[in-house]
């Protein structure tokens, strides 16, 4: 699979070194790829492509609420980064991958909710938003359910945008944390600072809920924190909306 670097080719084929430039000109008649300094075999690449195809429709049926399969497991998978981000960018290209940050999937998948996860995703959906602005950890969600499928459907949730992760392992309504962002700034226009006194008085909250939620707000850019008290971020100020 990794072919044979450039250098080598003297040696490793048995040619002087004069006649390494009529091996290259093989590159152009489709018969050996050329990948950074190595030439690889076009068969071989074309077998890789096909291998790439079939991890991810595997990863596809696998895991049916994802977005995608990371570029890093894609690699892990061909055991070659190099050959792996090729093959990807060949599939981009003829459309038949897409690239999406760090995912790529089939160009024709397609994340559809079954009758199962309809249903969850709604049960999932009411309790965030009987939590009100305290949210619950999945943990807490998954105490009558399967894990593994709250947390799935908690990821889907969130890229959905009505569900949003606060913290490592908590999550609320995005409506919800669109309250807490409306009360703190209104706290901040009037006084110029908040901290987490204010959210008690506010929301009801008690430290516990109030300080993973202004930490969240520091690493969004909608507060800066400033001793024991938060101010308004640029997010804030130029009313930008969360992610």
């Amino acid at each position: 699979m990794r072919g044979v670097p450039l250098a080598d080719l003297p040696v490793r084929l048995g040619i002087p070194p004069a006649e390494v430039p009529a091996v290259l000109g093989q590159v152009e008649q489709g018969r050996v790829t050329r990948i950074g300094d190595r030439l690889v075999a076009s068969a071989e690449v074309a077998r890789l492509r096909n291998r790439v195809l079939d991890t991810l429709a595997a990863h596809h049926r696998a895991e049916p609420l994802a977005h995608g399969m990371s570029r890093e497991a894609v690699r892990h998978a061909l055991g070659d980064a190099a050959m792996a981000d090729h093959v990807l960018a060949g599939l981009v290209a003829s459309g038949e991958v897409v690239l999406d940050g760090a995912t790529a999937r089939l160009a024709g998948h397609v994340v559809t909710l079954d009758v199962a996860a309809q249903a969850l995703a709604g049960a999932l959906g009411n309790a965030l938003r009987g939590a009100g602005f305290e949210g619950r950890t999945a943990g807490e969600l998954a105490e009558s359910r399967d894990r593994q499928a709250v947390e799935a459907m908690l990821e889907y949730l969130v890229r959905d945008g009505v569900v949003a992760r606060v913290g490592r392992d908590r999550f609320l309504d995005a409506d919800a944390l669109d309250g807490v962002i409306q009360q703190v700034a209104d706290i901040l226009r009037d006084r110029g600072e908040v901290g987490p006194a204010d959210l008690r008085d506010k929301l009801g909250l008690t430290r516990k809920f109030s300080i993973p939620l202004l930490e969240w707000m520091d690493g969004q850019g909608y507060t800066v924190r400033a001793g024991d008290v938060r101010r308004g971020g640029p997010r804030l100020t130029t009313g930008a909306k969360k992610p």
